[in-house]
């Protein structure tokens, strides 16, 4: 498998990023899952130091398919706690989002994005709680619901197959009714 690096990632301001992707159709096609596998793998691998050194990596807890240019609404969130024990590690095509929380969570070093390395500072807040629909790379639908830094990454990711980057949701106003994750 060849592996996705830095060189392929698209960024902000290129017009795909821009985009409402299209919906995936089942079964997969060969293009599309090693497309995933190739995801995937840069997110895992970006959590190791030496694989980032070597790879010319960034460390991430997702990716989007329009940011390695691919029109399809296909995202990865791979997400390893202090001690690396995954407790994240999704494949999501089509994903929606059924519900949101009204109450708003944000984290408080702000986001980061692959495809957007200038990484403008501010607040981003986003529901704290959300139920989402996804479906596998077997067609597989799934339905999970998810809190605080999962849920942010997750609707980041989604924002992505939507054509929102996350520097557009940006305020610089601290809201106390937020919850600091």
């Amino acid at each position: 498998m060849t592996r996705l690096t830095n060189k392929d990632l698209i960024t902000d301001p290129n017009p795909i990023l821009r985009k409402r992707l299209t919906k995936v159709t089942f079964p997969l096609s060969e293009e599309y899952l090693k497309s995933l596998e190739q995801m995937r793998q840069y997110v895992v691998d970006s959590y190791n130091q030496e694989l980032v050194e070597k790879y010319d990596l960034t460390p991430s807890v997702g990716i989007a398919a329009n940011q390695i240019g691919i029109d399809a609404r296909m995202a990865v969130v791979y997400i390893e706690d202090e001690d690396g024990e995954v407790y994240l590690d999704l494949t999501m095509i089509n994903p929606v989002i059924l519900s949101s929380s009204a109450k708003q969570s944000y984290i408080e070093s702000g986001e980061g994005c692959l495809s957007v390395p200038s990484r403008p500072e501010g607040y981003v807040y986003r529901a704290k709680t959300i139920k989402v629909r996804y479906f596998d790379t077997s067609g597989e639908q799934h339905v999970i619901e998810l809190d605080d830094f999962e849920s942010i990454a997750v609707q980041h990711e989604i924002d992505h197959l939507n054509g929102i980057l996350y520097s557009d949701k940006i305020t610089f106003d601290k809201r106390e009714d937020a919850d600091q994750i």
